[in-house]
Order: structure tokens, then sequence, then C-alpha cells
């Protein structure tokens, strides 16, 4: 009988160049998992990779395949790996690092899945992709889509505003980054608040209860204001990335412009979507 690693469903398997953060322009190899625990839908499209998310796909690769892959590849020492959400494998992240110990590991991932502790320090950069609210299916984004409403979209919501799993991965991880994608103004704020949201609770989280009460306190007493000297966090601008939404050129052609501007006033990386300027909608190969 196969094991649950063997079993894990390898939809996508390739060399490619990093299309978005800090590793954007280099080349590695893409490992693709299908499955995943969000319905991410926007005004203009559903997931990027809907094969894998709204209607995974099967299996079409094994561990053989990922092997040779990356022997014929020796002069390129990344792994990307991505979904779907490759989070709901932990297995394969452990194989992946245990096998190939020289290779730096990326895990693509929308940072809504605890995993147990010791799994963290198999990954050498999480690249976390936070769902906003605009990521979130409705009736009406269903019917413009010609699709069916159901039960999982409605638990989207849930799960993409549950922080804490995103916190949990920003404190034991070894390195992150946070890549949220704007479409508006609107987006930007959301984002900010959420990162200001990260900042405060990776703060916090290992002060004794006393001094977590005495902050809680004065930042009540300042609406928000209250910085304490001795504040310091993993959540900095250096680590946060914002991207212009869309799947086409044209899309991205739209927010380019708009988006830099922001990130030159407020301090944060800009990230371009390289695979979507070479390939458009169509499926990378």
């Amino acid at each position: 009988m196969a094991s649950k690693l063997e079993k894990t469903p390898i939809i996508d398997l390739h060399p490619i160049i990093e299309g978005e953060g800090t590793l954007m322009g280099s080349p590695a190899i893409m490992i693709r998992v299908s499955g995943c625990n969000l319905s991410c839908m926007f005004d203009n499209s559903i997931c990027d990779t809907a094969y894998s998310s709204f209607c995974p796909e099967k299996g079409k690769y094994t561990l053989a395949d990922v092997d040779k892959m990356i022997k014929d590849h020796p002069f390129i020492s990344t792994i990307s790996l991505s979904g779907g959400e490759p989070c709901l494998y932990p297995e394969l992240i452990v194989h992946l690092k245990k096998a190939y110990p020289n290779h730096y590991l990326l895990v693509e991932t929308n940072g809504t899945v605890i995993l147990q502790k010791e799994i963290y320090k198999y990954v050498d950069l999480f690249s976390i992709s936070p769902k906003l609210s605009g990521s979130t299916p409705t009736k009406e984004k269903c019917e413009a889509n010609g699709m069916e409403w159901n039960n999982k979209m409605r638990a989207h919501d849930i799960f993409r505003q549950n922080l804490d799993p995103l916190a949990t991965m920003i404190a034991y991880s070894k390195d992150f980054q946070l890549k949220y994608v704007i479409s508006e103004e609107a987006d930007l704020k959301e984002a900010e608040i959420q990162i200001n949201t990260l900042m405060i609770i990776d703060y916090l989280r290992d002060l004794p209860k006393d001094k977590v009460t005495d902050y809680l306190t004065k930042a009540k007493e300042t609406q928000g204001e209250y910085i304490p000297e001795d504040f310091k966090t993993k959540v900095v601008l250096g680590r946060i990335w914002l991207m212009p939404s869309g799947i086409t050129r044209e899309h991205l052609d739209a927010k380019r412009q708009w988006l830099m501007e922001k990130c030159i006033e407020k301090g944060f990386n800009y990230s371009d979507r390289l695979q979507i300027v070479a390939y458009g909608n169509k499926r990378e190969a």
C-alpha cells in the first residue's frame, strides 16, 4: 500500500524563473500540489491556478519524477513548493528538505494552516500570500463566473481571517515574506491593518503576562498610538511585498504604476508577477 507521502498529488513539475517577491528572477524547480482550503474569487477572476483549488487535479508525478527533475538540473539550487496549499502536505515538506539538504526550500502558502512546530525548521523561506476580503467568493461572483455557490466557499472567510496560523508561521519560521495582492486603495488599507496587527501579535507573543496587560492598557488609552521603547518584531518592511492584481498582462499594466508609487510612499517592496508577464493566464509548461 502506498504511503501518505507517495500519494501526494503532484500536478506540475518543471523548472521556472521565480516570478514574485525576494527571489524574483531566480531559477527554481517548481513542484505544485493539488488541493487548497480556500476558494479565492476576485472581481475579475478566480484563483489563477483553479486546477489546483476549485477543480483539484489528481496527481500526475511521483517522487521518482521529482528526483529525476532535480538531478537533471544540477545548476538549480532552489526548490519551490507551491499549490494549491502545500502546507496541507507536511510530509512532503520534510521529505524534500531531508532528500535535498543542500537545496534552498521555498514554500508558497496562504498562511492559514498550522503546522507542527518542528516542521517550520525544514523550510528556508515561507512565501506567505494572505488573502484579503476581496478574495471572498460571493453568490454574485459565482454567477458571473458560471459557478455554483457551495459550503467550501462559505468557509473561505473563516479560514482567511484566522490570524493564528499566520502569526505562528511568522514566529517559528527561519525566514518569511508577506506578499499581498493589491487592486485598489481599500486593499492597501486592509493590508496595512493586518500588517500592524501581526506586528503587535509578534511583539506580544513572548512577553510575560503583566507586560502584555500593561501594553494593552496603554494602547487602549492612546487609541492604538502607544509604541513601547522595547518594541521589536519580525514583521518589518523589508519582508513585505505588494503585487498588482490580475491574471493578464493588461490587468497588471493597469495597476503597476499606481502600486509602485504607493510602495515608494509607504516603504513596502514592490513585486511584479513575471509568470503573468511572460505567460499571461496560460499554464506554465
